[in-house]
């Protein structure tokens, strides 16, 4: 940043070629923002998955979240314009870089953990673990709950409370 002192001063002004007359013009002081915003997209990796998984399969994991499918966190490869095509374990090795074989070793211990889940073909992540967005579909979500019913200790107090509600009439019926 440069060290000069003073306030700088953008101007703008509409002028009649012919005339010289100014039609219309403004000043506006020009000043750094408080605050710089990227333009990047964002991943949210949890405390869970700092804590639950170890560093080298932390590692491929927070590399394979940048394929989540927003508000489904299924793995996808996505392009603008195109439908997403969900991942195989086979692409899973290509963007890792690792064999087919560490690849399964790999995804096993993420399903062990129920940072995977693998259901209607598909694999997902589990949002306890990382997400894309703060949503995920009433469908999806009852299927991760069924797998690992600690999700539920991770959502939003008052949708815990109606969940919780609906659950035990589920159990009475």
């Amino acid at each position: 940043m440069s060290n000069r002192k003073g306030q700088i001063i953008t101007s703008s002004s509409l002028i009649n070629k012919e005339t010289g007359e100014i039609i219309s013009g403004y000043e506006r002081i020009l000043e750094l923002p408080k605050k710089f915003m990227f333009n990047v997209s964002f991943i949210k990796i949890t405390d869970r998955a700092i804590n639950e998984i170890d560093s080298l399969n932390l590692g491929y994991f927070t590399k394979l979240a940048n394929y989540l499918e927003y508000e489904t966190n299924r793995y996808t490869q996505r392009h603008v314009g195109m439908t997403p095509k969900p991942l195989k374990q086979k692409h899973f090795s290509s963007i890792l870089g690792i064999s087919e074989r560490t690849t399964g070793t790999f995804i096993r211990k993420m399903k062990k953990m129920n940072a995977i889940f693998y259901f209607d073909k598909f694999y997902f992540c589990n949002p306890t673990f990382a997400c894309r967005s703060k949503f995920i579909f009433k469908e999806i979500f009852e299927k991760m709950l069924s797998i690992d019913s600690r999700i539920i200790n991770y959502i939003d107090e008052k949708q815990k409370s109606i969940l919780k509600k609906v659950l035990r009439t589920r159990l009475v019926s």
